[in-house]
Order: structure tokens, then sequence, then C-alpha cells
């Protein structure tokens, strides 16, 4: 028996991913205002179907069927304002993203049939945002098809991620903090990180900043290795957006994204452009200056 989703209702979607501090929550908001474009969702049950289906600990037709389900759920939860967040203090709220006027409305708005024909008239862009799994989301474009109309892939130069990682303590919350949500393993008594496997040996005897340097450097390199082996069509898909040139001139990006999900910014998307900042302008000297705070680190 395998699991199925034959139907579908979210056709139009993209996800948003990177390491820690590349620049997601930067871009995300952006995409948001475009035309069609509802507001990003922090969702990592798409994470956890793809690390345990890359583990074989979740059949691959059940998890190609949690993807699907679970991105028809969220787009249809998205038109009736259910389970919008409101915290006006989180990056991710209705507020930060200049959206709240638009969700309150929907709450008040009628649900069943009359919401999934909006969805199929409207096409709505349901956007995702993921934490570091490119190298491992073969399944993710398996599963999603043609409904997945772009993966961006934020980066940024390793000194900032490394540093993230590292200020973070992810190495110590990993596994032990209540408020930490990254799935583990266990093996031989004891406790891993999912992206740890394979080369627990060397993790267990790094110190923790030599450790966020080699988790970022195995991230970089297996995203670069995984984006090659994409087909064509996919690798197409895959949008890179690099920080500092999306910083200070977002235009091209936004110009090459909007082509892909077939949307235009909107009067909204200066709006939200300027709320986060861009474009703006790199001192001089900043790479320099984030060289040496870091290797105070070391």
């Amino acid at each position: 028996m395998d699991v199925v989703r034959p139907q579908s209702l979210a056709e139009n979607v993209a996800f948003i991913d990177g390491f820690s501090g590349c620049g997601k929550s930067l871009v995300a908001p952006v995409l948001s205002s475009l035309d069609r474009g509802e507001l990003w969702l922090l969702d990592h049950k798409f994470e956890y179907f793809l690390t345990l289906a890359h583990f074989g600990e979740m059949k691959k037709s059940a998890a190609k069927a949690m993807i699907r389900l679970q991105a028809d759920t969220d787009i249809y939860n998205l038109m009736i304002a259910r389970n919008t967040n409101f915290r006006v203090s989180d990056d991710s709220s209705a507020a930060a993203n200049l959206l709240e006027e638009r969700y309150r409305r929907r709450l008040s708005r009628p649900d069943g049939d009359a919401v999934t024909a909006l969805v199929l008239e409207k096409r709505p862009i349901l956007y995702v945002m993921t934490h570091f799994i490119f190298d491992i989301s073969g399944l993710l474009f398996e599963a999603m098809g043609a409904r997945m109309k772009a993966f961006v892939l934020c980066v940024r130069h390793p000194l900032w991620l490394i540093d993230a990682w590292y200020q973070g303590r992810w190495d110590e919350r990993i596994g032990r903090d209540g408020r930490e949500f990254q799935l583990c393993y266990e093996r031989d008594g004891s406790v891993w990180p999912w992206f740890a496997f394979g080369w627990e040996e060397e993790y267990s005897r790094l110190s923790p900043l030599e450790r966020s340097i080699r988790t970022v450097a195995r991230y970089i390199d297996r995203s670069r290795s995984f984006r090659e082996e994409l087909s064509p069509s996919d690798r197409d898909k895959v949008v890179i957006v690099p920080f500092e040139p999306f910083a200070e001139d977002p235009g091209p990006y936004l110009e090459r994204l909007s082509a892909c999900l077939e949307t235009a910014p909107t009067e909204e998307t200066a709006r939200v452009l300027e709320h986060v900042n861009v474009p703006r302008v790199h001192e001089p000297g900043y790479l320099e200056a984030k060289k040496e705070s870091f290797e105070a680190l070391a």
C-alpha cells in the first residue's frame, strides 16, 4: 500500500531555505508583498518529513503525500486566517510583514467550498520558510513537481553563518533545550543532531567553534553537489539570493523571482522594502571588521 494525496489545492508554492543568518527573514517579507503573495510561513513539518524520509524512517510515498497535504492545508488555513501569527514582535507575524489588516478581515470570512474556489481562481502563492534542508530536498521537488515554482536559496559569506551558529550555541541546544525543535537520533547510547549523521566521531571531538565551521562547510559543499545533481528543469527553479547584493540592489533578484512565480511587485513591495531597510549601503571595510571579530573567538 502506498499513501497518496491525488488531489491538490496549493498550485503555486515557493520554499525559502538557507543556513541560520543567511537573510531568509529579509527576503521572505519582500516575496510576500508580490502580487498574489501570501504571508510566509515557518512550517517545520516539511523539514521533518524530509529528514525522516532521508533516514529511511518514513516511507517515501508517505512523505510525499504528507508534503502535498501540508501545502494544501497551509494555503487553505491562510485564506481564512486560521493559525495566523498575530504576534507583533515576531518576524513571521502578519503585522511585521505589513499584512495584518488583510488577515484580520479574513477572520470573519466563511470557510468551505467558497474558499477552495477562491484559491483556484486567485492562484495565491504559498511561501514556506525552511532551515538548511536544501541538500536533502530531492523528495520535496518530487512531491511538489510543477506546483513548486521556485526554491529560493539564501546565501551569505560563511563568516556570518558560522558566527550565527556559534553565538546561537546550537551544538549545545539541539537535543537538550526544550525550546529547540530539530530532529535527533540515538546511536550507541548517544544522541546526535540529524545533520551529524555519518561524521559523529569527528563531531564529538571538535570544539564548539570547530563544529560550527564544519557544520557550515558541510552544508555548503552538500548543497553545491545537490544542485548539480538536479534535473535541468528543477535546477532552473533554484534561485540563489546572496544577502549583500540583494540588500544593496534587490531589483535583479525580484525580476528573476517574479518570472519564476509568474507575479510582479505591487505598491506594497515598496513599503516592505523600506520597512526592511532595502536597499541599503554596506560601509567599506565591514567584511574586514567581521573577520576581526570572528578571529577574536578563536
